[in-house]
């Protein structure tokens, strides 16, 4: 792309350089003049939205190997939580394909932003009474979306479950 002299003109797109820009890109205030010349931004230039999709990505897979390793897997192809009491309920276990869908779950990791309900999850996991700040966590809006988004995935409502 040859670079004209943006100095003599200031509304210039500076994509094309052609015509006069209308938009500016929002990660990175670069000007541009129509939607081809936005995604040709996207698609080639914009430094700091390549940056963050990456680091983006690279948390997503972060957070996908933190759920895998925190689990151990049982030999009957069931999954349990490693430091779990050899007396709990065979139907608290789940299945490593259901736990790999959770580390899948786009819905779960948008959720996962969110610094308080980060928050929330590691002192309800290191509480020595998880299941009282888990009966307060489930008061608050955010967490029992969270907690209903794994159910989703845990426990799916087929229509022809429940016609029955």
């Amino acid at each position: 792309m040859m670079k004209k002299e943006l100095d003599q003109q200031p509304n210039s797109c500076e994509v094309c350089e052609d015509a006069c820009h209308k938009y500016k890109c929002p990660s990175c205030r670069m000007k541009y003049c129509s939607l081809s010349c936005f995604k040709t931004h996207k698609g080639d230039m914009c430094e700091k939205e390549t940056n963050r999709r990456k680091e983006e990505k690279e948390e997503n897979e972060r957070r996908t190997r933190a759920i895998s390793h925190s689990v151990e897997e049982t030999e009957e192809g069931e999954v349990t939580d490693s430091c779990s009491d050899e007396d709990s309920d065979n139907d608290d276990r789940i299945s490593r394909n259901i736990l790999e869908k959770l580390g899948h779950s786009q819905e779960l990791h948008s959720m996962l932003h969110n610094r308080h309900l980060r928050e929330m999850i590691r002192e309800i996991d290191s509480s020595e009474d998880p299941g009282k700040l888990l009966s307060q966590a489930m008061q608050i809006p955010i967490f029992t979306e969270f907690a209903d988004e794994c159910l989703k995935i845990v426990e799916p409502q087929d229509e022809s479950e429940m016609v029955h």
